[in-house]
């Protein structure tokens, strides 16, 4: 019920997209089915770090390697709720409370994202 609650809380504090945003480097997209950010948090930066570890498999392809990847994303978006919120500990819990929402959404559903990329591109990079 909570991580309903802190989606539906998510779409209350969306931001739309900016029309005509700069053009996208590959597999950088920022992140999906959510947005980058809201009203308490910004997040685009992590995002699109989260997107290029998993674009570029720096601890290399396995389970644990994405789990390092995910818990990466997840220091980023706290990082940014404390450098967004440094005086305000109650709202910078809320953004830590979206980023444990984000992570949470990672560890479920980040597989698809992690599994798109085949030997193919291993060996193209």
């Amino acid at each position: 019920m909570w991580a309903t609650a802190g989606l539906m809380a998510l779409t209350v504090m969306a931001t739309p997209a900016v029309a005509g945003a700069q053009e996208q480097e590959p597999g950088v997209d920022g992140c999906t089915a959510v947005p980058d950010s809201g009203r308490l948090f910004d997040f685009t930066e992590s995002c699109n770090g989260h997107d290029r570890c998993y674009r570029d498999r720096p601890y290399g392809n396995s389970s644990d390697a994405r789990k390092q990847c995910d818990d990466e994303f997840y220091g980023a978006m706290v990082d940014s709720c404390a450098t967004t919120w440094p005086d305000s500990r109650f709202r910078r819990s809320l953004c830590e409370g979206v980023a444990g929402v984000y992570w949470t959404g990672v560890r479920l559903f980040g597989g698809f994202g992690w599994s798109q990329r085949t030997d193919a591109d291993f060996d193209a990079a």
